[in-house]
């Protein structure tokens, strides 16, 4: 492990955890604009209620990360696999697919996220 940083943590879970926060970040600032912009009527509430789970996950990802628990791990996985469905499924289904549809920033982010966190050295950070 060569690239481990001066804190022990190797340079790939840092970067992985950095993904992490910028992704929460723009999550958390869709939700007050979502917010924003919805009305009172029960409609509204159910589009909004799905927006929330991706970045609470997002935020309890963060707050637990230094535990180097298994659970964080593998929740970090699934909600960035869940995000890379939402990204690229209505695309698909609407058949609006074009290839600069797969340069959407947060189904990199997913994509890159999902891809540091299979790596080894990145998943034996978590096995403490």
């Amino acid at each position: 492990m060569s690239d481990q940083l001066a804190s022990g943590t190797p340079a790939l879970v840092t970067v992985a955890r950095v993904i992490l926060i910028v992704q929460t970040a723009f999550g958390c600032l869709g939700l007050m604009v979502v917010a924003g912009l919805l009305g009172r009527s029960p409609f509204d509430l159910t589009v909004f209620l799905p927006a929330i789970v991706i970045p609470v996950a997002l935020l309890l990802i963060m707050v637990r990360w230094r535990s180097r628990r298994r659970w964080v791990w593998v929740t970090a996985l699934v909600v960035e696999a869940l995000t890379a469905v939402v990204q690229t499924v209505p695309l698909l289904v609407y058949g609006l697919l074009r290839p600069t549809d797969l340069l959407n920033v947060h189904l990199i982010g997913a994509v890159a996220v999902i891809a540091l966190l299979s790596l080894s050295d990145v998943k034996g950070w978590f096995d403490r």
